[in-house]
């Protein structure tokens, strides 16, 4: 397992996908994610980034936002598979538990379909905390013919 910052990024054909391939990787939630993503896209809820605040509500503390946790998969798909050659072009995702912050988090995808007349392929996706599914989600990658 590779976390993000260590990834050589992966080179696969439309040809060379199958069903069933898989990339996965761990990655720490931490503090300082939660503020670079608060301040990439100004949600700053108290919810994430106000320990005093995330202390008084049910979860105990503060929560990865959503969409950083979502970002992940982007990663699986630029970076592992398919990698290079690879254009998201539709997301389904749904946000099925939260994550403490500090959390160490397993992102996975797997090709669930290769649609070859239109140079497709269909990833699900994972985000795992405490062997929960937390995030899942559904896309639809475009491979772009490289010769």
């Amino acid at each position: 397992m590779n976390s993000p910052g260590s990834m050589e990024v992966r080179e696969f054909q439309l040809s060379d996908l199958k069903l069933g391939m898989f990339a996965s990787y761990d990655t720490v939630m931490g503090e300082v994610q939660v503020a670079e993503f608060a301040a990439l896209t100004g949600d700053a809820s108290p919810l994430h980034v106000d320990p005093g605040y995330g202390a008084t509500t049910s979860y105990g503390g503060n929560v990865v936002h959503g969409m950083l946790t979502a970002s992940h998969f982007s990663t699986v798909v630029g970076m592992l598979l398919p990698g290079r050659n690879a254009l998201l072009s539709n997301m389904e995702t749904s946000f099925l538990d939260v994550i403490p912050v500090g959390a160490t988090v397993t992102i996975t995808g797997r090709i669930s379909a290769v649609r070859h007349a239109v140079s497709m392929v269909e990833v699900t996706f994972s985000a795992l905390h405490g062997g929960k599914v937390c995030v899942r989600s559904r896309a639809l990658v475009r491979i772009r013919n490289v010769n």
